[in-house]
């Protein structure tokens, strides 16, 4: 690619990067806990998901539960953050980043 390319390029790039800076200074850090019908996706690499009343979560994990399979199907209590500035590929639903789990 010649530089004229790479700065075009670069000048299309920059306006998608402006929404995405703007939407992090409006993060909410927040630790709440749900309750829910833990499932698992089979979609890409899969996905665990929360199903609530109030919505469908997508659970992030720092440190995944070893016993996780053995939950799936059944209520589990999760404490977490909603996490409104993230987006996956999979969209199954709000991204919440997982701090604890347990079956209730």
């Amino acid at each position: 690619m010649n530089r004229l390319g790479a700065l075009v390029g670069l000048g299309l790039a920059l306006p998608l990067l402006v929404p995405t800076a703007a939407c992090q200074a409006q993060v909410r850090k927040e630790t709440s806990m749900f309750t829910g019908t833990l499932r698992f996706i089979d979609i890409e690499t899969g996905v665990w998901q929360l199903v609530t009343p109030q919505g469908k979560y997508q659970l992030r994990f720092k440190n995944r539960p070893a016993d996780l399979k053995t939950l799936e199907g059944k209520t589990v209590q999760v404490r977490g953050t909603v996490r409104d500035d993230l987006m996956t590929t999979t969209m199954a639903g709000t991204v919440l980043e997982v701090e604890s789990l347990g079956a209730s």
